[in-house]
């Protein structure tokens, strides 16, 4: 693994993590960095079973088929929430680790959502797992291309905690310019004269 590479992505993460956009930026880029159809990143509580962060490179569709629907017969989920301290352990590894192959390709999940958009054979980088949440990073390749290899899966592993951190600056940055846009929209609507 080219160190100097590693480095130069580690830095895109945290530069993505400060711009409006920039995970959709950062994703489009490791799409390409480890040749996957798809690039998607959730975030989950299971204290009120809700989608707290979902984002994927597929069109905007599919974010919203995820969140209103799909998320509700992962099979992963229940396994995850059972393996907490297995997978913290684990910061990538592919998904036919904890589910039969058949049994993934035979689910609802994959056969009315994920084949949509050519999700499949998932390697999976935890960014946190604990008993009230989770956050992962997965890179999709389509059903019938190449298995992921040793150098992709050390390369997802040395970014794996740069992305957990870069998720949470850019999820806070989110929260600022939203408080931002909020400010200017009420100063808009009272005239900054006013104030």
């Amino acid at each position: 693994m080219d160190e100097n590479h590693v480095g130069t992505l580690i830095e895109r993460i945290y530069s993505s993590a400060f711009e409006q956009n920039g995970w959709d930026r950062l994703a489009q880029n490791l799409r390409v960095e480890f040749g996957a159809s798809q690039i998607a990143t959730v975030a989950y509580s299971w204290a009120d079973e809700t989608v707290q962060f979902g984002y994927a490179t597929a069109d905007p569709s599919c974010a919203g088929r995820y969140l209103d629907y799909y998320h509700k017969c992962e099979l992963i989920l229940p396994i995850y929430r059972d393996n907490v301290t297995r997978l913290s352990c684990l910061p990538v590894f592919s998904t036919d680790l904890l589910i039969e192959r058949d049994a993934h390709f035979n689910s609802e999940m994959y056969q009315d959502f994920l084949k949509d958009y050519d999700m499949s054979m998932p390697l999976v980088g935890m960014l946190e797992i604990s008993d009230d949440k989770f956050a992962h990073f997965i890179v999709h390749r389509p059903f019938g291309r190449d298995c992921f290899n040793s150098e992709e899966r050390e390369l997802l592993a040395a970014l794996t905690p740069h992305l957990h951190r870069g998720l949470r600056i850019y999820r806070e940055m989110e929260g600022l310019r939203a408080k931002a846009g909020a400010f200017e929209d009420a100063l808009d609507a009272h005239g900054a004269a006013t104030f």
